[in-house]
């Protein structure tokens, strides 16, 4: 449906079309830290808690990790992992394609081949003595945009009594006038004694047909209302028409350049920052996870050893292999009797 780009007044200045044209974004979370955390509920640490037992598990390249649990850690799902991770995706671009959308801007021309498009000038009051050099405005704006620019003068008393504003007949006047939304309707209302008045307080509503979006954004109606206002307080009732051929060559010189917001693409940024924290870390909690299950339990005294080939270290009854060179451990007597000493 057709929405108010603006309007304005004689008297009373410019406004901007009503819709909201804000975002906004919320993130919260926690986090913890310390040597503490829990692993699939259960309780794992850096250090002695009481009920704890002791456990090693071995890094990538066979460095030495302590942990103390109240139980073995279950071992992480990775399909849990991934489906948090892909519906995690799915919001975060799915926000980033919109603030990107809104903050970097690029006109694109509508197919006025798609639609009945062409000019409309429906002058109900007969103030446009001359129509030509404002037909070649409002033409020069079609090829341009592919918009349909509309531009209706009425006296106030054609809609006052029977709406209960100009926004609202000029949008009944958009829905009788235009079976599309790809039409720009300007509707200038005049007081009844325009012609006598020494202060002619004129009003002036903008309506946009939704498809026009790919054209124009909520900031090139801002300009439109800006530019329309501006032209219409430098003339009278008989230069209007100059005003608003002005007005339209005036604002399709500019009206189809790129369009940076740098409020959006910060924002987008953020998310995007917030969007790489998360996934990292719900997989290093998956890696934390998988690596806390891998570990082994050993005794409170359990000894370290050098590996008689590498010479890097193990912890003794840990493990049948160098975690480090692969080569096979070959336990001792001593070892044998105590490979799991549990204190």
């Amino acid at each position: 449906m057709p929405h108010s780009s603006g309007g304005g007044s004689h008297g009373g200045g410019s406004h901007s079309s009503y819709s909201s044209h804000s975002s906004r974004s919320s993130y919260s979370g926690s986090s913890s830290s310390g040597s503490s955390y829990s692993v699939d509920n259960t309780r794992v640490s850096r250090s002695y808690f009481e009920g704890a037992n002791k456990y090693v598990y071995y890094g990538p390249r066979g460095g030495i990790h302590y942990l103390y649990a109240d139980r073995k850690p279950t071992e992480p799902e990775l399909s849990v992992t991934i489906i948090i991770l892909l519906i995690l995706s799915f919001f975060a671009w799915g926000i980033l394609w919109f603030l990107l959308e809104l903050g970097l801007y690029i006109p694109r021309k509508l197919d006025a081949t798609t639609y009945p498009s062409g000019i409309t000038i429906l002058d109900e009051v007969g103030v446009l003595s001359s129509n030509q050099e404002l037909e070649n405005a409002l033409q020069q704006f079609l090829d341009k945009t592919g918009v349909s620019p509309a531009v209706q003068i009425v006296e106030e008393s054609t809609w006052k009594g029977y709406y209960t504003d100009l926004e609202t007949f000029a949008y009944s006047e958009y829905l009788r006038l235009f079976d599309d939304e790809k039409h720009w309707l300007v509707t200038i209302s005049l007081p009844s004694d325009y012609n006598h008045a020494e202060f002619v307080d004129w009003q002036w509503e903008g309506m946009i047909g939704d498809d026009c979006y790919p054209a124009f954004n909520h900031v090139s109606e801002d300009l439109f209302t800006e530019t329309i206002q501006r032209y219409l307080l430098r003339t009278d009732v008989n230069t209007m028409g100059d005003g608003l051929r002005q007005a339209y060559d005036s604002f399709q010189k500019v009206c189809m350049e790129r369009q940076v917001e740098v409020l959006y693409l910060i924002l987008a940024a953020g998310i995007a920052s917030v969007y790489v924290l998360l996934c990292w870390y719900f997989i290093n909690d998956y890696i934390k996870a998988k690596r806390c299950h891998s570990a082994v339990r050993i005794g409170k005294n359990a000894k370290e050893k050098n590996c008689e080939y590498c010479g890097n270290l193990y912890v003794v009854g840990s493990v049948k292999q160098c975690p480090s060179c692969g080569a096979p451990i070959k336990a001792s007597t001593e070892e044998s009797k105590k490979k799991f000493t549990m204190e």
